[in-house]
């Protein structure tokens, strides 16, 4: 299997086809990314907020992959790569705003388990918080989000998901950053557990178009992901997608759509810790035959 490490590639700013390849893999075959300690030091110093961390790992081409391509990434594993991870508190970040002191907590992991603290062991729900191609024309920042992907922020971006984004450039040449061992939705204080992790993934290459792009499927959910400078304008975006979806799978009108969004469609906060603001609205694969 191949491993891009973090030694052997630089830092990228944004998600875009101007970075040549750090790796090249076939379709079909696993790979595993290294990502950054990127709060390194902050327990002993904290004097940065997210905005002095951020960046991505990549990117990876996948041989063959074309613009028109749809590509299926799937995440097979996600583990730590030390035995620490960090929270931030960032002054001006998240729904706290000023009033969230400049704090940084060191906390213990194992591959199962979160130590906050003597007392408290926090749930394992290792995700990935930015996974993304590059896009078609200009660059899109770390923190961007769209049809390529992008900080889509949502938890199910996990252990047996897969996100499908159209190609737009030869070799999709894609990244990743943001890895949380844990993160609650929303991730309101712009800060969750964060870790410097391996993921392991797949990229499978499919001809046939699927709308609407992104698209995330879980074992047993299909997730529209939307976004916007609100929640409703969020939720509205994944809705509108969803029924997009729906319309096309089942060959049904917007009425009939609208019928079943409103029977068995969930709306989650993916983030709100700053904007855009993201949500998802999810409904059963069996309901869309996928």
């Amino acid at each position: 299997m191949k491993l891009l490490t973090v030694e052997s590639t630089a830092r990228v700013a944004d998600f875009s086809a101007a970075y040549a390849p750090a790796l090249t893999v076939q379709p079909g075959q696993r790979f595993a990314m290294e990502t950054y300690d990127r709060f390194a030091g902050m327990d002993e110093e904290p004097k940065r907020g997210p905005h002095d961390v951020g960046g991505l790992v990549g990117p990876v081409a996948i041989a063959g992959a074309k613009a028109g391509d749809i590509l299926a990434i799937d995440v097979i594993g996600i583990r730590p790569r030390f035995e620490h991870a960090y929270m931030l508190g960032s002054t001006g970040f998240g729904v706290l705003g000023e009033r969230m002191q400049l704090r940084a907590r060191k906390v213990a992991i194992t591959e199962t388990t979160i130590h906050y603290d003597n007392n408290t062991i926090l749930p394992w729900r290792p995700m990935i918080g930015k996974l993304g191609i590059a896009p078609a024309g200009r660059a899109k920042a770390s923190n961007a989000v769209g049809e390529f992907g992008g900080a889509v922020s949502c938890n199910e971006v996990a252990p047996g998901a897969t996100l499908l984004v159209p190609v737009a450039c030869d070799g999709a040449l894609l990244s990743i950053e943001d890895v949380h061992a844990t993160m609650g939705d929303g991730e309101a204080t712009a800060s969750a557990v964060e870790m410097p992790a391996c993921v392991i993934m797949r990229c499978r290459l499919n001809p046939a178009p699927m709308l609407p792009a992104p698209l995330l499927l879980t074992r047993t959910e299909v997730i529209t992901l939307g976004s916007g400078e609100t929640l409703d304008a969020a939720c509205m975006d994944a809705n509108e997608q969803m029924l997009a979806l729906i319309m096309s799978r089942r060959n049904v009108d917007l009425t009939d759509a609208g019928l079943l969004v409103g029977a068995v469609v969930d709306f989650r906060i993916s983030f709100f810790g700053g904007k855009p603001r993201k949500a998802r609205a999810a409904i059963s694969r069996t309901l869309l035959g996928l």
